[in-house]
């Protein structure tokens, strides 16, 4: 008898899916969880060794677009290493000086009844014998460096099944050892833990076992939930075997309540044997940005197909104009190198890596700045859109961040109709939210809340523009309209909405749904009584704006 390897570890399997008729066979009970649960269909992925990549996963089967890929609890979870202050049982964020402080550790809590959950209370034991943390108002602070490092070697001890889960995650010792945070870290993790608190002596803890602790969480986890000035994030071990690519075929849903289940979907149809690729930056940074980040972060240079384009895919995203022509013609001359001089292929000048990163970082500071300070500003959002066209291309990443900020409220106000605005706003409107959509559609593809908010903009704004002009409607458009609408919603309805904007955006796209639906289907009748001639729309064209959908009811 041939002995069959655990689907996930590559240990001796003693265990076989019964959904899977044997098919796949897992050494525990823990590993056969990630396979399939309970009563539940089996999840379609194996994971495989691929040269240059490793361990990773991929499709069993054709996976269809929003479908599950894969659900998992994290190993541990707990605060990010910096932010304000928050509770270190339910991970609220709290007022800095915070109201309560745990009476033997003084780290800050909701209260008693937070302060006497297991989750707090093995590490407060070991917390309670050092020195207390320090806050300081508008500061980060560095006392939640160690506190998820300490829960998983705290986890190896109290349960060494579920800790299991982490052996084959990798920690990148070799390279974090020569950095920067590798100094913060052995000061505020290993040191602290084990002689300011005394760790060494009385739990018995190694050096070795708190740096592979901060190793691998440092490489593997995820944020699970961000309050903006703090956060939290966990461990997830299946998660951690996706690959990176800059143009991702998969999307993380995070639960924000415990046990922080983490739902994995399919974005886009993945043909079977496919790698599942997820994304570790942001879909919307130009690699310009994204590239150090990796290098920095995760210790690899991208050389996905999206990196390897030096216009991005066609997307032009990473493309700015030339000091010497001013054609958006500037891009990277060897994208093998992360750190090459850029060349215009208009012109032939070039210029210096370091020059460009000034350059732009200083135009991304100043769009950070009025996110910050002046978001709701349609004139300064409009004033930084009319400077930043100056020096990059059109489709550029800092173009696609002023749309993501200036869509929302351009041309909508609560107190003012979508007509009272000029017609030429109204236009650049359906401008922007073309290209938002393009490019979109090329570097995050599929199910993702961005691609579906800019699809919204580009459709409320062409239907408004549509009808308020009387221009004829082919039964074309109006199919295009109401696809695109199904997208929005579905995409919506896969990924939650948040309240607000998003609830209320997923509701106008339904809504227009319903009301194509029925002016399609009175001009129908009007044309059986032969009282109309074509798809004239004169009858429909009030009530398309943001608010007035979101009021309307069907008759």
């Amino acid at each position: 008898m041939v002995e069959k390897s655990c689907f996930f570890c590559g240990d001796a399997g003693l265990l076989e899916c019964e959904g899977c008729n044997g098919k796949v066979v897992a050494c525990s009970p823990g590993h056969l969880y990630l396979h399939k649960r309970g009563s539940g269909p089996c999840f379609p992925w194996l994971v495989i060794e691929q040269p240059d990549v490793g361990r990773c996963m991929v499709t069993s089967r054709r996976v269809k677009a929003g479908e599950t890929l894969f659900m998992e609890e994290p190993v541990v979870v707990g605060p990010n290493q910096t932010g304000s202050a928050i509770c270190l049982s339910c991970y609220s964020s709290l007022p800095q000086p915070a109201d309560y402080l745990c009476s033997r550790c003084s780290y800050p809590l909701c209260g008693p009844d937070c302060e006497l959950n297991t989750i707090h209370k093995d590490e407060c034991r070991i917390l309670a014998r050092g020195s207390p943390p320090v806050f300081k108002e508008d500061e980060p602070t560095e006392a939640y460096h160690c506190i998820l490092p300490l829960r998983l070697v705290l986890l190896s001890r109290s349960d060494p099944e579920k800790y299991d889960l982490v052996r084959a995650l990798m920690d990148h010792e070799e390279e974090r050892c020569k950095g920067e945070d590798w100094k913060t870290t052995e000061r505020t993790v290993v040191q602290h833990i084990l002689d300011n608190c005394k760790a060494r002596d009385i739990e018995k803890f190694t050096e070795q076992e708190l740096r592979r602790a901060i190793g691998v969480l440092e490489v593997n986890s995820y944020e699970v939930h961000s309050f903006v000035s703090c956060g939290y994030r966990g461990c997830y071990p299946t998660a951690s075997l996706l690959s990176h690519g800059c143009v991702a075929n998969s999307r993380h849903i995070w639960n924000t309540e415990p046990p922080y289940t983490n739902t994995c979907i399919a974005t886009v149809d993945i043909e079977a044997g496919t790698e599942v690729i997820t994304s570790y930056a942001a879909p919307t940074e130009c690699s310009l940005f994204r590239r150090k980040k990796f290098e920095d972060g995760w210790y690899f240079t991208c050389l996905c197909e999206r990196c390897k384009s030096a216009d991005e895919l066609g997307t032009e995203f990473n493309t700015i104009r030339c000091t010497q022509c001013t054609k958006p013609e500037l891009r990277m001359a060897d994208t093998n190198n992360t750190q090459s001089d850029w060349s215009c292929s208009a012109c032939n000048k070039s210029e210096s890596y370091e020059s460009v990163r000034e350059r732009i970082s200083g135009l991304f500071n100043k769009i950070k700045q009025i996110s910050l300070k002046d978001r709701y500003s349609m004139e300064s959002w409009l004033n930084i859109l009319e400077e930043t066209e100056k020096i990059v291309h059109s489709h550029h990443a800092a173009i696609i961040e002023i749309c993501k900020w200036l869509l929302p409220i351009l041309c909508r106000a609560a107190d003012k109709q979508s007509e009272e605005y000029p017609v030429s706003l109204m236009e650049k409107k359906l401008r922007l939210s073309q290209i938002y959509r393009e490019v979109l559609d090329v570097i995050d593809p599929g199910i993702s809340k961005s691609r579906a908010k800019a699809l919204y903009e580009n459709l409320e704004t062409d239907i408004f523009l549509t009808m308020s002009r009387g221009i004829s409607v082919s039964e074309i458009k109006v199919q295009k309209w109401i696809q695109g609408c199904q997208q929005i919603v579905f995409i919506f309805d896969t990924l939650g909405q948040n309240p607000g904007f998003e609830s209320i955006m997923f509701r106008n796209a339904g809504t227009i749904i319903q009301r194509l639906q029925l002016m399609v289907k009175t001009y129908e009748q009007l044309e059986k009584r032969g009282l109309m001639n074509g798809t004239a729309v004169q009858e429909f064209k009030e009530q398309w704006s943001f608010l007035e959908l979101w009021r309307w009811q069907p008759r």
